[in-house]
């Protein structure tokens, strides 16, 4: 639930005409930073938000207020998190199995294993990972293609580095047609943030000298040079069209289900702290504090008709259960989310394939986030293609040659997989089928194991077929001793006879 309304925009994007106004000025070479700030630092603090509810850091219940009277000895701030629960599963169905980068047979031989090898030294693997998280977290990620000078050792070498960017220190303008990452650093001037400013053209960088981004001062140009890359290299992951986050729908929900468990955990902690009830005599506050010090546990009442019990008031279980119950139940229904705990869906009789009917929800919002994520990864393959070009010298690959394989985090029923692959191989390639095995990670090389195997099998049956075989040129010397030997059986069987 959003603590606030917020003045310039809806917290998740820049309206169209605060994103016009700024590519207008970048356009005009007229781009003003500190009114970017002005505009963004909303979006920021609503991403920074939702990511803190997802890690737990901060969430609603935090705020809960304690009423003002002394008759309230607990107050508890007990947080669920569904959040996480909901990002994490999502991210494990889709990302749990590493995306299998391939790429088409027609490039050169030392352009592909230039592209494996650079993604493998990347950790690709583990950048999808936390790419997908701050998708699902925050509506939106971010990765850069970083393009820095070394001196290895005496000369100077561009280095290519992907790294991850915080949803909260980026955005991009139009359609690729620019983008702003905000970073910090300490230089001359202490501690400096950063803004930095990409287009297809140039490459801009702004300094303020502040410790916090909410109290910035004026940014100020700090150097710039050009894009060699001709690209905007800041590609970015949305995860829906209106950059939404996963629990962006439930997250009324999980606070009203918060504030139940820890007002029902008031209750419960607040019955040892119960009254008693003393009848048929008067006991005044400082006789009472000097009853409770004793050691003996023992309470004289002089009335016959007097007694001492403790007063506590029963609570609703029933409700409380249903209540909770619906709300959990809500929570999984409209965040498209599985409950791997419910009866209905823990069945040790079902097949692997009949569990997938019962996360098409959840097949469903994955499918989109596969669509958007790959989105993201063509931009992704233009900057990394434009830099091989550029720095490398290779020219026959193009970003439409390289393509991502997704793999769903499934119980795999192999008999039905087996059966299912049999059949396609008849209509599909052979690339195709072995793409949808789960335990295929790269297709290009089981199909190199697979033609080795076949060549392999062939040398032996070979080497078979040349046991026994005669050779032409001593065909009449094996003629005369076949002769012989039969000869020799048939005077043999003479004899026995």
């Amino acid at each position: 639930m959003r603590s606030e309304l917020y003045a310039n925009n809806n917290g998740i994007k820049l309206t169209t005409m605060q994103e016009k106004k700024h590519l207008y000025k970048i356009r005009n070479n007229a781009f003003d930073p500190n009114e970017f700030i002005k505009d963004f630092i909303d979006i920021r603090n609503e991403r920074l938000r939702k990511y803190k509810q997802y890690t737990t850091e901060k969430n609603a219940i935090d705020n809960r207020e304690k009423p003002d009277s002394d008759l309230i000895k607990v107050w508890n701030k007990i947080h669920n998190s569904f959040f996480n629960l909901i990002v994490d599963q999502k991210v494990g169905y889709v990302f749990g199995n590493p995306i299998s980068y391939q790429i088409e047979e027609e490039v050169s031989e030392n352009e592909r294993e230039w592209v494996k090898e650079y993604l493998y030294n990347q950790d690709v693997f583990l950048k999808d990972i936390e790419t997908g998280t701050q998708q699902a977290a925050c509506g939106v990620s971010y990765r850069l293609l970083d393009i820095q000078t070394q001196l290895i050792p005496s000369v100077v070498e561009t280095v290519a580095s992907l790294k991850n960017i915080n949803s909260w220190d980026a955005y991009v303008l139009g359609h690729k047609e620019a983008a702003v990452v905000l970073s910090e650093d300490y230089t001359e001037k202490g501690h400096t943030q950063i803004l930095t400013l990409y287009t297809k053209d140039l490459i801009l960088e702004y300094h303020s000298a502040t410790n916090e981004i909410s109290e910035m001062t004026e940014f100020k140009i700090a150097g710039g040079i050009k894009n060699l890359l001709g690209i905007v290299p800041v590609f970015e992951f949305r995860n829906n069209q209106e950059m939404h986050s996963d629990f962006e729908t439930v997250e009324d929900l999980n606070d009203a289900y918060d504030r139940m468990i820890s007002s029902g955990a008031d209750e419960v902690e607040q019955f040892r702290l119960a009254y008693m009830l003393i009848t048929g005599v008067d006991i005044e506050e400082d006789e009472a504090k000097a009853l409770f010090k004793k050691e003996t546990g023992i309470l004289n009442i002089r009335n016959p008709e007097g007694k001492a019990e403790f007063l506590t008031k029963m609570m609703p279980k029933e409700f409380f259960e249903y209540f909770v119950g619906l709300l959990e139940k809500n929570i999984f229904r409209f965040s498209k989310s599985v409950d791997v705990n419910d009866e209905a869906f823990a069945g040790g009789n079902e097949s692997g394939e009949a569990r997938k009917w019962k996360l098409i929800a959840l097949e469903f919002k994955a499918n989109l986030t596969e669509s958007w994520f790959e989105k993201g990864l063509r931009d992704m393959f233009e900057g990394i293609v434009a830099y091989m070009r550029i720095k490398q010298g290779m020219n026959s690959i193009v970003s439409s040659n390289i393509y991502a394989d997704f793999t769903r985090t499934l119980p795999v029923d192999l008999g039905y997989l087996a059966d299912t692959l049999t059949k396609l191989t008849t209509i599909l390639s052979e690339r195709t089928v072995l793409g949808m095995i789960p335990a295929i990670d790269d297709v290009d090389a089981e199909m190199e194991q697979k033609q080795r195997e076949r060549e392999e099998k062939m040398n032996e049956m070979n080497s078979f077929g040349d046991f026994g075989q005669v050779n032409p040129n001593d065909a009449e010397q094996t003629g005369e001793v076949l002769d012989e030997e039969k000869a020799t059986d048939n005077k043999g069987s003479g004899q026995t006879r």
